[in-house]
């Protein structure tokens, strides 16, 4: 089982400076999505052309764990980020500079560098790509990025409540647009619920981003808890205060001045990049299985 060529960098080419849409890329998703979205490249070409029919759908590619978000959140926490000037993390739109301010502060532990080091050759290979679907209405690419802040466990959860038809707010984005056609494009709507949400999971091969064979415990990338005390249908949650979103510098100053809430936060993203360079190293095992 070669899965190694799974796990290797993706580099921008004629078609694209994003590796996950390149034209290697989108011949992963013609791929390995031939029986569920389209067996045909020009579908990945990411451009809503209105032109076509109604049921042909067009796609683009999505990184499904995301660096930026992560090596922010790391970097709003170093007390130079302030004290030094450093540039908002909005403005590093380079992977390779916001890697390189981690790497050279004295605030982060060599054990977390040393994550963030594999985590960026890891996270823009095939592994931890998957193609969405596009739509001028509710853009899934940009949906999970500002609805769910890029954790693909919050995309998923979502995902599942769109499924099992729960009345969550957080939700709605999901019934707009080419998005229903896309999600029940992975099962028969005739299946139970249950059966619905594993057909998703195992035709994007997501089944390592999850703990137990029915799915329904997500291994944890997002700080958002979801309070189950409140029944299956219910969208209460808690989040630790993490310096990402909206008003990701005032949660930074108030970590910065609370030294226990600062270990906490260093603790949740070591435990964030472990736990996402297991996940992708582990979908390039089943990708290779699932070859054909």
């Amino acid at each position: 089982m070669n899965y190694s060529k799974y796990l290797e960098e993706l580099k921008g080419d004629e078609l694209s400076l994003d590796g996950d849409h390149t034209r290697k890329a989108r011949e992963f998703y013609a791929k390995f999505w031939a029986n569920t979205l389209s067996g045909d490249v020009a579908d990945y070409s990411g451009f809503d052309d209105k032109s076509r029919s109604d049921d042909i759908l067009t796609y683009r590619g999505d990184t499904i764990i995301s660096f930026n978000t992560i090596a922010g959140a790391m970097i709003r926490l170093l007390p130079e980020y302030f004290e030094k000037g450093l540039p908002p993390t909005g403005t590093l739109d380079c992977q390779e500079r916001r890697l390189e301010i981690i790497l050279n502060s004295n605030d982060v532990s060599d054990e977390i560098k040393e994550k963030f080091k594999t985590f960026y050759h890891t996270y823009h290979t095939l592994a931890n790509c998957m193609p969405l679907v596009i739509d001028k209405e509710a853009n899934l690419n940009n949906r999970k990025n500002q609805n769910w802040n890029d954790f693909p466990d919050m995309f998923f959860e979502a995902v599942k409540a769109f499924i099992y038809d729960y009345d969550w707010a957080h939700i709605k984005d999901l019934s707009k647009g080419n998005n229903p056609k896309y999600i029940r494009k992975f099962y028969n709507e005739k299946d139970e619920n249950l059966m619905q949400w594993k057909k998703f999971v195992e035709s994007n091969y997501l089944q390592s981003f999850f703990y137990d064979d029915d799915y329904s415990e997500s291994i944890p990338l997002s700080p958002v808890i979801y309070d189950s005390k409140q029944g299956d249908n219910s969208s209460t949650k808690v989040s630790m205060i993490l310096p990402f979103g909206i008003d990701a510098q005032k949660r930074a100053q108030l970590i910065l001045n609370n030294d226990e809430l600062k270990e906490k936060c260093k603790k949740y993203i070591l435990t964030f990049l472990t736990n996402a360079i297991n996940i992708i190293e582990t979908r390039a095992k089943t990708l290779a299985d699932n070859e054909g």
